[in-house]
């Protein structure tokens, strides 16, 4: 699904302003946006202290590493620092 993410055009649900901050599909920009708002998602988590959001947690770490490994790599690493939690 990220992969996924990445390479489409995303649907038309946001505001086109909002919309245009993610990027073009196969761009640095799409991909650094994907990375932060999980970055995002892993911090509120961490925050709130929610045992209930361990699984989600596992998960948007396992997506993170899919990303850097998958499609940073060798492609954007000189284009922008990849987020870190």
């Amino acid at each position: 699904m990220l992969k996924y993410l990445f390479t489409t055009c995303l649907p038309p649900v946001l505001v086109e302003a909002r919309l245009a901050l993610w990027g073009e599909p196969g761009t640095a920009a799409r991909l650094e946006k994907m990375a932060e708002h999980i970055v995002y998602c892993i911090d509120r988590a961490v925050r709130s202290r929610d045992p209930t959001m361990l699984e989600s947690l596992r998960d948007w770490r396992l997506d993170l590493i899919f990303l850097k490994e998958n499609l940073y790599d060798g492609v954007f690493d000189n284009v922008f620092e990849f987020p870190r939690e």
